[in-house]
């Protein structure tokens, strides 16, 4: 998993592929249900930040693409 900081609820900024610092805090207090809990929040926050991410790609390769064939229609003419 790759590591990318975003800013999560808890106010802490973080690398997604680790806890976030209240996490690793608290864990003790937490119990081991929650633990999982935040763990799985953790990494879904990272594949939905690489899902946002490849959007963003896929988006701007076909905005270039449609620029390109604009640019070769206004030769034609």
């Amino acid at each position: 998993m790759r590591k990318r900081e975003q800013d999560l609820s808890c106010g802490d900024k973080v690398a997604l592929a680790e806890p976030c610092d209240y996490c690793s805090d608290h864990k003790s207090d937490l119990g081991s249900d929650t633990s999982r809990s935040l763990t799985n929040t953790h990494k879904t926050s990272s594949v939905f930040v690489d899902s946002v991410q490849e959007f963003e790609l896929q988006n701007k390769v076909i905005t270039r693409t449609i620029a390109h064939q604009m640019e070769t229609t206004s030769m034609l003419f």
